[in-house]
């Protein structure tokens, strides 16, 4: 028996928009932070050679030292979703209160995200990621 063949998380969403129609404006949504996604993980990859590595030299709101990552994976987050017609608002990790954004709509999501959870391994090549919830 053959494995399925993997897709794309556009792939998914799209097939998931023409199942149901209502489904469109999650799917643009999602989209923005999928874009936020390939960047961090570009910045990411290109460790010290991106100058992204090392202490920020900052907490965030738990008191733990934010690393230079932490900071620019939030900002990107950030400038993806608030320049986007969909989140009414943002919070994060790494602020110390949550983002209004200026929108005509009167509905439109939040999203709450930890831009770079895990950022304490990246100095020894371990597991990140950034984890969100859609509301």
């Amino acid at each position: 028996m053959n494995a399925p063949e993997p897709i794309t998380l556009r792939q998914f969403l799209l097939a998931e928009q023409k199942r149901d129609a209502r489904l469109p404006k999650i799917v643009a949504a999602m989209e923005d932070l999928a874009q936020a996604s390939r960047k961090i993980s570009h910045l990411v990859s290109r460790g010290e050679l991106g100058g992204t590595l090392g202490s920020a030299g900052t907490e965030n709101v738990q008191g733990e030292t934010q690393k230079r990552l932490d900071v620019i994976a939030n900002d990107v987050i950030l400038e993806a979703l608030a320049s986007s017609e969909h989140w009414l608002g943002l919070a994060s990790e790494e602020m110390p209160h949550a983002l209004a954004v200026p929108t005509d709509n009167d509905r439109g999501y939040l999203c709450l995200f930890d831009p770079l959870d895990g950022s304490s391994n990246i100095d020894i090549n371990g597991s990140i990621g950034t984890i969100f919830s859609i509301l």
